[in-house]
């Protein structure tokens, strides 16, 4: 093991499940917390509520960790903007009180934080251009990043894109399109909505190689492929020999958001690269291992 106990806020969501059973073989221990999904099946779980939970009372049972990941909170944009009383509770308040009491106790934070902080109309962002965000849920974001640079001598602000996985049945944005294909649905998919589609493996060994290396401050972590969703749509179903007819050809415009959208918005992650030597796989990888596991599984139930 070579990373100190560390406990992560938000373990029982798609990306918070990835980090816990992957640090859970390079952390001396594992913390990770839950709310209202399951308990992480890696690590030793607990319950905490950022709207209710005491931080110096679940800090003073365990004194040992002395990192803390940050993934908890209200992540769906159009629920922020929605229920703004309450994101801004959950997103604002509640990471705040609990980085405030990792500052006090010098736990070091790592901030999952998002492209969101920018607003698209630059072609691409580096770590030290200005943030500007366009929706609320991006706004809370950049005010949790400048709460954590006030209070905290040490900390890891990463920035990412769209983040999915390759197991069936996660529910990240490939698998889904799989799942919805096998019931003949129909996949929307926005020409005009540009992402970066990172895998959650990759998440998971960048922050390792960050923390391993003792760097820190901001960085961007988001693959190299910056494609629209349509055009990934149209690559996965190929690649996976799918009905390309489910697939609809639609603006993001057409969705009727209660905000309105960047377009664009490309990280730059050369000082991640530069600095650790990482690379990120390829969506071509990626999709090879969904294909092989699609197949194992129809072997399983011939």
């Amino acid at each position: 093991m070579d990373l100190p106990p560390l406990a992560i806020f938000g373990a029982s969501g798609f990306i918070g499940r990835h980090l816990a059973e992957y640090f859970s073989h390079h952390a001396e221990e594992v913390w990770g917390s839950y709310c209202h999904g399951a308990p992480p099946k890696r690590g030793q779980s607990f319950h905490y509520d950022l709207l209710a939970s005491d931080p110096e009372e679940f800090f003073d049972r365990r004194k040992n960790i002395q990192v803390a990941v940050l993934c908890a909170g209200i992540t769906n944009v159009e629920r922020c903007k929605n229920n703004l009383a309450l994101s801004t509770a959950v997103n604002g308040a509640g990471l705040k009180r609990l980085v405030q009491e990792l500052a006090k106790r010098r736990i070091r934070p790592v901030f999952l934080s998002s492209d969101c902080v920018f607003d698209g109309k630059k072609a691409e962002y580096r770590e030290i251009d200005r943030p500007g965000p366009t929706t609320v849920y991006g706004r809370q974001k950049v005010e949790v990043e400048e709460f954590i640079k006030e209070r905290s001598e040490k900390y890891l602000i990463v920035r990412l894109s769209k983040i999915f996985g390759t197991e069936l049945s996660d529910g990240s944005l490939f698998t889904s399109w799989l799942e919805k294909a096998a019931k003949k649905e129909k996949i929307f998919s926005a020409r005009d909505q540009f992402i970066q589609p990172t895998w959650a493996g990759d998440l998971a060994r960048s922050i390792h190689g960050l923390l391993k290396n003792d760097l820190g401050g901001v960085y961007h972590l988001a693959s190299a492929e910056f494609s629209s969703r349509l055009a990934l749509a149209q690559k996965f179903f190929a690649h996976l020999d799918l009905d390309p007819s489910l697939i609809v050809d639609c603006s993001i415009h057409d969705f009727n958001l209660a905000e309105t959208r960047a377009e664009k918005i490309r990280l730059c992650s050369d000082k991640f690269h530069e600095e650790t030597g990482c690379r990120f796989r390829s969506t071509d990888e990626c999709f090879e291992e969904i294909l092989e596991k699609t197949r194992r599984r129809q072997e399983l139930f011939r």
